[in-house]
Order: structure tokens, then C-alpha cells, then sequence
């Protein structure tokens, strides 16, 4: 092959935009005619060289005037929501559809997302052409050599420096009553500290979940909600408190009284399946851990947008839905943040966050889960809400997962903040600062004492 057509075909594989392909096409149309191909060249070849080098440099001189070239490998990664998780086999991690009903396996394979997970661990293993069978085996095989420098080499690769881990999951766990156990979680903590620093968040619902079989009275309940509640954010050393009220009952969040939840309570012991008193007993421990949170001065994670099917019922889960109880006093003293860009409710989010002094948005789950959607979301995300009020984020629980949403994001970014600088938005320097902010300094800003558990320097 001519050194004229490998030299385009590079520019065409490094290249995303529709403008450079076209160009790509044209020179290589100019090397089809030219019949030149830089090999050993008769004598009457060099006038035809010396028009395909010629549109060649102009090409390269309008790549280089028309593309700023961002690089944020260097800018250390916190990551906003992770759960805890070892992953043995990653084919069994590689679900890629958020539900609990059954997925046929064709149809998995055909989701992007799957598509590009798959593809970024055959870059990552250097493995071209190789099937996603090869690809998985070969992953197993490298993890089960030595686990833990497995997933040290992947993170160390994106520079990814620290967790924010809610570790009170699953959410099957309420139906199952499988819950997460301190074993569990030491087995993940020690497979990332002290290299990956790993702080914590517990969950409201979890914390009177695990009460209600127990069927206390009401003003016992919530006493012992509290008392567990102190329990593990001083066990845990929380940086943080979270709600996925958005699965039970939505986040159309009321105000109800005390007397109001008490009889709430109370029927939903009687009848598990009034939804009506369910809803008002959730709204008002929502209501609960609020008020702790600003006592302890922690801010407060929300599940936003798709979740699970059928316990994410998506009719419940734009974050308009929260407005009310955002707006209420004590709501405005507790940062929150809407998880999951709110996808598909991205634009919402993005506005509130703009709007509301205390609101903040991360685009994890969404990342991952979404395809390519998140080259569109995260834009839209910075398009509307300030860029010192988006954090980055997976909502995953293992290396690989962790390593793509890190390499996936920073290209996003680097095109966007790129796009933004040509046209003279932003400086080269303020480009850098703003994707440090989204890639962990907003994180720092928001958990208190959260510098103490993850250093980035």
C-alpha cells in the first residue's frame, strides 16, 4: 500500500467528524487518478507525487486549523457512583439491559452498549479481530492470574484515583432479602485501598426496610430509623446519604403529617399492596432522612430516571417530579444529587441544576447502559447546568466496567470542551480546569471529609 493512502487511512481512523471523511474520500480520489503511490516511482510519476503530497498538506494544514486537540489522560478521575462488586467471569456482567425481566441472549448482543464494551476490552487487550468469546475468555483468564492486579493495572490505565460506593445495594434486596454483608464489601475494598481510595454511602429506604418485618409501631420505627441510621454513618465513615424512593413509589414526593404517615404505616403493615399508603409512609421517611442529612450536614443522592423494570416504573421517574420537596425549606439546605443524568430526562435535570441552588446531576448508569447516548446527554448536560455541578460516574462494580466509562467519558469531553474552545468559549486552560471539575473536583467540593479518604495527588 502507498505511504499517500496508509497516511489518509490513519487520519480517517483518528478522526470522528463527517468533514474529515469527506476529505479522506477526496484524497484518496486524487491518488486513484494520480495512478502514484510514493513505491518506487517511474521517472514520469513525480509530477503526479507532487499532487497527491500537495493535497495531502493542505489537508493536514486544514485538520490542524480546524481541530483543537484536547487531551485529559492526565486529569485524575473520582467516580461519583459505584457499587460494590467482584466480578469472576465478566460474562456474567455483561447484561447490559436495565431490568429484571429475562433478555434473550441476540437481543443483548445487539444493544451498542454491549457492542462497545465489548470493543473496548479487545482494544484493551490488543486482541483486533478476535470474537467477543476470545475477547471474554481472555479477560477471565488475565483476572484470574492474580485478581487484585488485575484490577489495579485497569484503573491505574484511567487514571481513575477513588469511589464514591453505595453500599447498601442491591435493590432486589427488599423482595430477595439478600442483602449486602460486610464481607462482601471488605472483599471490594480490598481489591481497590489504599492505591483507589473508596468512601461510602448508605441508603434511607434500606435502613427501615429491614425494620418493617418486624412491624413496630410508628413512633418506634422512626426512633429506631434514626438510631440506625447514626449507627452506620458512623460505622461506615459515610461521606453521604441516598434514596431510591424513585423504585417503590416514584418521586412525585408529598409532604404528608405525622398522623397522616402513621395511618399510612399502618395499612401498608395491613395490606403490603396499598400502593396509596405506601407511597404517603415513603414520603414522609424521605422526609426523615432529609432532615438528617442537613443535621449531619451530608448531601443526599436521588435515584433519577431509568432504573430496573418493573420496580423503575419510568412514568414515575422524571426528578420535575421532586420540585415540591426541593423547594421546601429544609430541602434547601442539603445538597442533592440527581443521579443518572435523569435519563431520558436529561434536559430536566440539567435545568434544575441550573435553577436550584443545591442541586447537582452525574451521568453514571446512563454512561454505561445508554450506547452512544451519552456523546448526546453529556453535551446537553453542559449545555444548561453548570459545569461546577456535573460529576462523572458509572454506576458500575468492577474494573472493566470502570475502565470503559473513564475512556468513554474523557473522549466525550475532549470533543466537546475541544468543539467549545475553536470556537473561542473557552481558552485551552479554562477547557482543562472545567473537565478536572466534571472528572473529580466537583465530587471534592460536595462530600465533606471525602478528601481524607481518596487523594488524587
Amino acid at each position: 500500500m502507498g505511504v499517500n493512502k496508509t497516511f489518509c487511512e490513519w487520519i480517517a481512523n483518528t478522526r470522528r467528524s463527517a468533514k474529515y471523511f469527506i476529505l479522506y474520500q477526496i484524497v484518496l480520489y486524487r491518488c486513484e487518478i494520480s495512478g502514484a503511490t510514493l513505491k518506487t516511482p517511474e521517472a514520469d510519476d513525480w509530477h503526479h507525487i507532487g499532487a497527491v503530497i500537495g493535497t495531502v498538506y493542505v489537508f493536514c494544514i486544514y485538520i490542524y486549523s480546524e481541530e483543537v486537540c484536547m487531551d485529559f489522560s492526565g486529569i485524575p478521575i473520582i467516580d461519583n457512583h459505584v457499587h460494590p462488586g467482584v466480578v469472576d467471569k465478566i460474562r456474567n456482567a455483561v447484561n447490559f439491559c436495565v431490568t429484571q425481566y429475562p433478555v434473550e441472549e441476540r437481543e443483548r448482543k445487539n444493544l451498542v452498549s454491549y457492542r462497545m464494551f465489548i470493543a473496548a476490552l479487545r482494544r484493551y487487550f490488543d486482541m483486533p479481530g478476535a470474537s467477543d468469546e476470545e475477547v471474554m475468555t481472555e479477560r477471565d483468564r488475565r483476572y484470574a492470574l492474580d485478581p487484585r492486579a488485575y484490577i489495579q493495572k485497569m484503573m491505574a490505565d484511567t487514571n481513575i484515583r477513588g469511589l464514591v460506593c453505595d453500599i447498601d445495594s442491591p435493590v432486589s434486596a427488599y423482595w430477595t432479602g439478600k442483602y449486602r454483608t460486610d464481607e462482601d464489601l471488605a472483599a471490594f475494598v480490598n481489591a481497590y485501598e489504599p492505591e483507589i481510595g473508596v468512601a461510602k454511602i448508605i441508603r434511607i429506604e434500606v435502613a427501615y426496610n429491614k425494620r418493617l418485618r418486624e412491624k413496630l409501631e410508628f413512633k418506634e420505627l422512626c426512633d429506631t430509623f434514626f438510631r440506625d441510621m447514626e449507627d452506620g454513618i458512623k460505622k461506615y465513615n459515610v461521606v453521604g446519604i441516598k434514596s431510591i424512593i424513585a423504585y417503590f413509589t416514584g418521586l412525585e414526593v408529598t409532604a404528608p403529617t405525622e398522623e397522616e404517615a402513621k395511618k399510612a404505616y399502618e395499612a401498608f403493615l395491613a395490606d403490603p399492596t396499598d400502593f396509596c399508603s405506601e407511597k404517603i409512609f415513603r414520603d414522609y421517611m424521605l422526609h426523615l432522612g432529609m432532615a438528617l442529612c442537613a443535621d449531619k450536614g451530608l448531601p443526599l443522592q436521588v435515584h433519577t430516571g431509568f432504573g430496573d423494570a418493573p420496580w423503575g416504573n419510568l412514568k414515575r421517574l422524571s426528578p420535575a417530579l421532586l420540585s415540591d420537596f426541593l423547594f421546601e425549606e429544609t430541602s434547601r439546605k442539603v445538597k442533592t444529587i440527581l443521579l443518572h443524568a435523569a435519563y431520558p430526562f436529561s434536559r430536566e435535570a440539567a435545568i434544575m441544576a441550573q435553577q436550584i441552588p443545591q442541586i447537582y446531576v452525574d451521568f453514571s448508569e446512563m454512561l454505561i447502559f445508554a450506547g452512544q447516548g451519552a456523546g448526546a446527554v453529556v453535551p446537553m448536560l453542559m449545555e444548561a447546568a453548570p459545569l461546577t455541578k456535573i460529576m462523572y460516574g458509572t454506576d458500575c462494580g468492577d474494573s472493566d466496567h470502570f475502565h470503559f466509562g473513564a475512556s468513554y467519558t474523557r473522549e466525550i469531553l475532549e470533543d466537546v470542551l475541544g468543539a467549545w474552545v475553536k470556537k473561542g468559549i473557552f481558552t485551552e486552560a479554562e477547557a482543562y480546569e472545567e473537565a478536572e471539575n466534571i472528572l473529580y473536583k466537583n465530587v471534592l467540593s460536595i462530600y465533606p471529609g471525602i478528601e481524607k479518604q481518596i487523594r488524587v495527588s
